[in-house]
C-alpha cells in the first residue's frame, strides 16, 4: 500500500535521490566502473518512508538504504566515506550502502534483506541484470529472527538518555521512533515465526492481527505503524514515556519468549546464548571470513556489547537479587570492555554506558 505524499514531498524526495544518485555515480565513474545498478531500498524503497516536519519544511526522517550492485571491488573504508560525503551533503542524519556483486544473486538465501530487496525496492539507475528470482517468504528462518534481536535491543538503551521524564522536540520524536521500531520488530520476529513475513509495514500490522491472540497489543502496533511513517515532535509527559517504553518491552518480550525456544536459559547463561545466537544467525560462517580474522577484537567487542545490553534490558522489569544479578554481569562486560560503571547497582547508568559503547563498536 502506497503513501499518498504530497507534492512538496515528491520533490523534496526526488531532490535528495537525484544529489544521492549523482554523487554515487561520479564516485564509480572515477573508479572506472561503469556496470552498476543503484537500487532505493528501506522505507522510502517501498513507498513508506518516514517526514516530519521541521521549521514548516518536510524533511525525510528515517535513512536512505541504497544497494549498489557492481562486479567490480570496492573496499568498505570507500563506500564509508562516500556514505559520511553524502549525508553531510544532503544534511540527513544517515545514508546506508551496501555491495552487492552479481555473484551474490547466484544463491539468493531466504532473509528478511533480501526478500525486501527482492519485493520492496526501487531500481534508479542502471539495469535489472540479477535476472528473475524469487523467494519464499516461509522460507525466511530463526536466523532472522536472531538478527531483530540483536539489532532491536539497542531501543531499549539508547533511544532516551538519563532517566524517565517530560520529553519534547527532537528528544521526544526520536524516542518514540525508537518504540514504533521496537515495536514492528517484534511483529517481524512474530511473522518470520508464522512463516508470514511481509515488507510493507501496513500490511505487517494487518497480518499480525489477523495471527497473534492477544488484541492488548493491536493498539500500538497501529500507532508505531502510523509513528513510523509520520514522526512527531510532542511533547511527552513522563507518565506517558513510561507507559510507552514498557508496554513496547513487554510486547517485545513476550513474543521473543513464543519464537525463540528456551529464551530463559539463553538469557543467563552467556555461554549457551553464543551457541545459540551464532548457530541460528550464521555468524558461525562469518568468523571464517578474511576481513573478520583481521578485526577479530572488533568483532568479539560486538558480541560481548550484546550481552550487555541483553542484561541490562532483562535487569529492568526485576526486583532485588534479580536485579542486581543481571546488572553485575554487564557491568562486568563493560569493564572488560574498558568502560567501568560508578554504580554497578543503578539501572540508567549502565543504560546510558552500554547504549554508548555499542555506539562505538
Amino acid at each position: 500500500m502506497k503513501i499518498n505524499y504530497t507534492k512538496v514531498q515528491e520533490d523534496r524526495l526526488n531532490h535528495y535521490l537525484d544529489i544521492c544518485l549523482n554523487m554515487m555515480i561520479s564516485f564509480l565513474n572515477s573508479k572506472g566502473i561503469y556496470d552498476e545498478s543503484i537500487v532505493l531500498c528501506g522505507g522510502f524503497g517501498r513507498d513508506e518512508g518516514a517526514w516530519i516536519i521541521d521549521c514548516d519544511n518536510f524533511l525525510p526522517y528515517n535513512d536512505f538504504d541504497f544497494t549498489i550492485v557492481s562486479n567490480a571491488s570496492i573496499s568498505r573504508n570507500e563506500i564509508e566515506r562516500l556514505r559520511k560525503e553524502i549525508a553531510n551533503t544532503i544534511g540527513i542524519r544517515w545514508i546506508d550502502i551496501d555491495i552487492y556483486s552479481y555473484k551474490h544473486f547466484r544463491f539468493l538465501l531466504p532473509t528478511i534483506k533480501n526478500y525486501d530487496f527482492l519485493y520492496a525496492s526501487k531500481l534508479l539507475y542502471g539495469e535489472k541484470k540479477w535476472g528473475r528470482k524469487e523467494i519464499k517468504a516461509k522460507y525466511i528462518g530463526s536466523a532472522d529472527i536472531c538478527k531483530l534481536l540483536m539489532t532491536r535491543i539497542w531501543t531499549f538503551v539508547g533511544a532516551f538518555s538519563g532517566g524517565f521524564r517530560d520529553l519534547n522536540g527532537e528528544e521526544s520524536a526520536f524516542f518514540s521512533y525508537q518504540m514504533a521500531k521496537a515495536v514492528l520488530a517484534s511483529v517481524d520476529m512474530y511473522l518470520v515465526y508464522k512463516k508470514a513475513y511481509t515488507s510493507s509495514y501496513i500490511e505487517k500490522v494487518k497480518k499480525f492481527k489477523e495471527l497473534f491472540d492477544d488484541e492488548n497489543y493491536y493498539m500500538i502496533c497501529d500507532w508505531a505503524v502510523n509513528f513510523k511513517m509520520f514522526p512527531r515532535k510532542e511533547i511527552i509527559t513522563k507518565e506517558h514515556m513510561i507507559n510507552l517504553y514498557e508496554t513496547t518491552y513487554y510486547m517485545f518480550w513476550k513474543i521473543v519468549k513464543c519464537v525463540i525456544p528456551r529464551f530463559e536459559i539463553i538469557a543467563t547463561n552467556k555461554y549457551y546464548a553464543s551457541f545459540y545466537v551464532f548457530t541460528n544467525s550464521r555468524l558461525l560462517l562469518h568468523i571464517f571470513n578474511e576481513r573478520l580474522k583481521k578485526n577479530g577484537t572488533h568483532y568479539m567487542d560486538s558480541v560481548d556489547v550484546f550481552f550487555a545490553q541483553l542484561y541490562v534490558v532483562l535487569a529492568y522489569e526485576c526486583k532485588d537479587q534479580r536485579k542486581l544479578y543481571y546488572l553485575g554481569k554487564a557491568a562486568d562486560i563493560l569493564k572488560k570492555l574498558g568502560k567501568p560503571v560508578r554504580d554497578e547497582s543503578d539501572w540508567v547508568e549502565l543504560k546510558d554506558v552500554v547504549a554508548n559503547t555499542r555506539n562505538e563498536v
